[in-house]
């Protein structure tokens, strides 16, 4: 899936995704079309009393004006890089290549920008950025005939380290002189950079998901969007009280769907219950977990509540194309990530929304999984030592924090997330930053994106249509799964 589908800014998603509909194929990568401008912030909430004249016995009515939620909008920042001394003689050339697309805010590129601001720095170690430049065939087959990039931004890499196509940075970690110490990264991303001990990329910017409430539907249910559900059976109370259906009962404004945008993908609930999904120590695939089969248990029964999963779909169906689903007023509560701020800025600007940390299932994992994207060094460069220095830079502590303030993700050191005098202006992104250290990488499986959108998903989606209970389409998923890695990994 492109990453340059409106309006998604941090991620390479479909705007809506239904179990095994779902069109996502990776979280967090990095949209490429340009920001529009900020509007003007104005007043939260206008009440005025109205006079009334009926036979009725009523003196008074109060009619509540509501506006949108104001739009931050991230101060203007620069970013520097260190000039390497000695420069190399001749000149070095770095290939780059990105497996997103470009990443444009405010009239910024900001990947360009930092690549510009290491070539201002470094005249004779030029970076040539690729955007677009990253097919996982394509990369392998360059490694295999021994003209790799020197650089790669990714997806978890998983893939490349099973089939041994990628540097390990454990020799630069081990040196030291670089901000990438354990104990100073979020938990969660520092268990996607190493694999069987080795770390073999750096986590650049991150981001989590969370729940976006739409304030004036919650008010008109008589819910204060100010006391949001914490678990999953409030998320059910709510999204019940809230959801409008006809005298057909087709679905009007949705409550809340556990299957739209990251809700459904990468075994969101499945591991919110405390499934692990792999087993790294035995290379199997476990989608069979107890947890997750409880998992998808509860996403059955919640489809029957909300008056059927098809009614769902048919919902879907109607909205407008190419419009976001909580853009479009008609959904209460949206699982979704940071990123969506700055869509609601740039696309739906009237809307008044709240967001909060992800519900919890009784007795689960808080938090959610984590995105990103990885920078790593493919097996064989020429330039490895000059790669390192790069993305000692790159994905180091300034940079981090300017890709992560203007683009609405985070930088993986707490640290300096804390220290973010714009961050802690912006309410909006406060639930996501508590719920940080608590999130878990995704599952560090082998052709992970096919485990999940071609086994694991679309088992979901044969459950909820009733074509198979809860334990079998686990079963039958991990089967599928575990056909596609051992194939994959005997390569």
């Amino acid at each position: 899936m492109s990453s340059k589908q409106l309006p998604n800014r941090r991620m390479f998603l479909k705007t809506i995704g239904f179990g095994a509909l779902s069109g996502a194929l990776a979280a967090c990568g990095q949209a490429a079309q340009q920001s529009g401008s900020s509007p003007t912030p104005i007043e939260i909430e206008v009440t005025k009393e109205v006079p009334v004249t009926t036979e009725v016995e009523v003196t008074k009515v109060v009619e509540v004006v509501i506006t949108a939620t104001p739009a931050p909008k991230p101060p203007a920042m620069r970013v520097t890089a260190p000039t390497v001394t000695p420069q190399p003689e001749p000149a070095v050339d770095l290939a780059f290549w990105d497996w997103y697309g470009r990443l444009v805010w405010n009239n910024q590129d900001l990947k360009q920008v930092q690549v510009d601001a290491w070539n201002a720095a470094n005249p004779n170690i030029r970076v040539s950025y690729l955007p677009n430049a990253g097919a996982k065939e394509k990369v392998l087959t360059a490694v295999a005939s021994g003209t790799p990039p020197d650089l790669l931004l990714t997806d978890p890499p998983a893939d490349y380290v099973y089939r041994g196509a990628l540097e390990t940075l454990q020799p630069y970690i081990d040196l030291g002189n670089h901000p990438f110490e354990k104990d100073a990264i979020y938990p969660g991303v520092w268990q996607a950079m190493e694999y069987e001990g080795q770390v073999y990329g750096v986590h650049k910017v991150v981001n989590n998901g969370g729940l976006y409430i739409n304030a004036d539907l919650f008010w008109k249910a008589g819910l204060d969007p100010d006391k949001p559900p914490t678990n999953l059976k409030e998320l059910e109370e709510y999204a019940l009280k809230v959801q409008r259906t006809d005298s057909q009962g087709n679905i009007e404004i949705l409550g809340f769907s556990p299957w739209m945008n990251i809700a459904g993908i990468w075994g969101t609930w499945a591991q919110a219950f405390g499934a692990q999904m792999w087993d790294a120590q035995n290379r199997r695939v476990t989608f069979d977990e107890p947890a997750s089969i409880r998992a998808l248990e509860w996403q059955v029964e919640y489809a029957k509540k909300m008056g059927g999963y098809e009614k769902i779909l048919e919902f879907n169906d109607s909205l407008q194309g190419g419009v976001d689903p909580f853009g479009s007023g008609r959904v209460a509560m949206y699982y979704t990530g940071p990123w969506q701020i700055g869509i609601m800025q740039d696309h739906y600007p009237t809307i008044n929304y709240r967001t909060a940390r992800a519900p919890v299932p009784e007795g689960g994992r808080p938090g959610s999984w984590l995105g990103g994207s990885w920078l790593v060094i493919p097996k064989g460069t020429k330039h490895r030592d000059l790669a390192w220095e790069f993305l000692r830079f790159y994905c180091g502590r300034d940079a981090q924090n300017y890709e992560g303030t203007q683009g609405i993700g985070f930088s993986i050191f707490p640290e300096d997330n804390a220290k973010n005098e714009w961050f802690k202006s912006v309410k909006l992104l406060q639930p996501f930053l508590e719920d940080l250290p608590n999130c878990w990488p995704i599952p560090l499986i082998p052709t992970v994106s096919h485990a999940f959108f071609t086994a694991f998903n679309p088992m979901v989606d044969e459950a909820l249509r009733g074509r198979r209970t809860a334990e079998d389409a686990m079963k039958e998923a991990s089967r599928l799964a575990q056909a596609e890695v051992d194939r994959f990994l005997t390569r």
